[in-house]
């Protein structure tokens, strides 16, 4: 079985181009922390193609935070005599976990959002609704 599941930030804005063929192709790097040492960061490549490549490149920039499911492809080559491999991810699925576009939609700065505490923190009680003012509901 063959399974990459990541969660990190891009290094750099997604880089799209196409093929001979005209299937769209977006790579960029992941920057993911390790879990037990957070001093550490690992720096993976993916490829995603078709129209996760096009969304990716449209929706998504530097710093983005993303979440990617794919499956590891080592490619190998020869350079000089000396054999050298390297390798990417295969991106079957990136789901934005915030973009380029998140900040200001419309023209609002949205980057201070509204904290309502942790719902789950308490008793466990029932949440009066009657005493929250409407405008702080999303719906």
């Amino acid at each position: 079985m063959n399974i990459f599941v990541g969660i990190g930030r891009m290094t750099a804005q997604p880089e799209l181009s196409f093929s001979k063929n005209g299937v769209a192709i977006c790579t960029f790097t992941l920057a993911i922390d390790r879990q037990f040492d957070r001093e550490k960061t690992d720096f993976i490549r993916v490829k995603c193609f078709k129209k996760v490549a096009e969304n990716t490149a449209n929706y998504c920039d530097k710093g983005s935070l993303v979440a990617v499911n794919g499956s590891v492809q080592v490619d190998t080559y020869e350079k000089d005599g000396q054999r050298r491999s390297f390798t990417n991810i295969i991106a079957n699925q990136v789901k934005f976990l915030d973009t380029k576009n998140s900040q200001k939609p419309n023209g609002k700065d949205i980057s201070k959002k509204l904290y309502y505490g942790d719902p789950f923190v308490g008793d466990g009680g029932k949440i009066d609704v009657d005493d929250i003012d409407d405008s702080q509901l999303p719906f």
